[in-house]
């Protein structure tokens, strides 16, 4: 043999044996993630379930948040409340509620096609209402490029991966250019005051979780209830359909979280009273409107952002689209 085929051939076997590396190590980093993520959680009747967090990760999130903080959250929190009216659709003889419910359902469509957070949907459907309700007039036209405006904002602030202004305009099948969409951006953040960071309902049920499971005995049942992956899945997802609605605006975004956690949680209401600082009656109201709604909206979990089998790191953050909520929402005769 030559000596240049033997080089070549030994080329060959290095290249092969580097690849044969990669592959290794790139199904060893799957298989650890795997592992990682399906951590199991044993109920006491036999059932296994995964977390939607770690015990030790749940108390160093807690640090800092003291009962002091949550009263500075709500009062904070009660700054941009003045700044939403309810009925703020009322001012707009154009618009009416089932628009903005098809609005916000196709921004929770959008940010899970990009993979953004739920936290940013929130974020946006929150930066929408406060932008069209300070508007003396916004035709039904201009409503999507507020919403994929509000979605720019939001993506910006909470996410890393971020989908470029073209990305967005993309979604908007041409509608709207990225020129137009960075000068309504400009005018929305100064509509809002550059007030950007309110707390959405997502994030206050997060914060609620946490402390109701730091307060529950470790290892009793209603501490493992509640890092119970479907259980926070579900709460989400009940969240998510009830901003398609008008009315969710009349409950400020902790006592929607609240009222949703009352229900999902229905049989552990001291834990949940003493990690939200309320009790059921003063959810009562917004606790029968969410039962009604639980009741009309299927479940879809997490299916829809689950690559065959595979679990991606963020998968509880991530917003998940729920194709069938607006219809249930337009089906409704009481919001038109």
């Amino acid at each position: 043999m030559s000596r240049r085929a033997k080089r070549n051939r030994d080329a060959a076997a290095d290249a092969a044996g580097d690849l044969s590396r990669r592959h290794r190590v790139q199904a060893n980093a799957v298989a650890v993630g795997k592992v990682l993520l399906c951590r199991e959680l044993d109920d006491g009747a036999g059932a296994c379930m995964t977390r939607w967090i770690e015990p030790d990760v749940c108390r160093g999130a807690l640090l800092d948040t003291t009962t002091t903080m949550i009263e500075r959250m709500r009062t904070r929190q009660s700054t941009y409340d003045t700044n939403l009216n309810p009925n703020y659709l009322t001012g707009h003889p154009c618009l009416r509620p089932k628009m903005r419910s098809i609005v916000v359902d196709w921004m929770q469509q959008v940010c899970q096609e990009y993979g953004l957070s739920r936290e940013t949907c929130h974020l946006a459907t929150n930066y929408f209402d406060r932008y069209v309700c300070g508007q003396l007039a916004t035709p039904p036209t201009r409503l999507q490029l507020v919403a994929v405006t509000a979605l720019l904002i939001a993506s910006k602030l909470e996410d890393v991966n971020v989908p470029t202004v073209a990305d967005f305009a993309y979604t908007c099948a041409g509608s709207y250019a990225a020129a137009e969409i960075l000068r309504t951006e400009l005018d929305m953040v100064k509509a809002l005051g550059w007030m950007l960071r309110p707390h959405s309902p997502s994030t206050w049920a997060r914060l609620f979780l946490l402390r109701g499971i730091d307060q529950a005995t470790p290892g009793s049942k209603p501490g493992r209830d509640l890092l119970r992956s479907d259980r926070f899945v579900r709460v989400m997802e009940v969240i998510d359909a009830a901003r398609l609605y008008v009315k969710s605006l009349q409950y400020s975004p902790y006592v929607l979280a609240a009222s949703v956690l009352f229900h999902v949680f229905d049989g552990y209401a001291d834990l949940i009273g003493l990690a939200t600082g309320m009790d059921r009656a003063q959810c009562a109201e917004c606790m029968e409107w969410i039962a009604l709604l639980d009741d009309c909206i299927p479940r879809v979990g997490l299916h829809s952002i689950l690559d065959r089998g595979y679990r991606p790191p963020d998968m509880h953050v991530r917003q998940v689209y729920n194709p069938h909520a607006l219809q249930v929402c337009l089906d409704d005769t009481r919001h038109n």
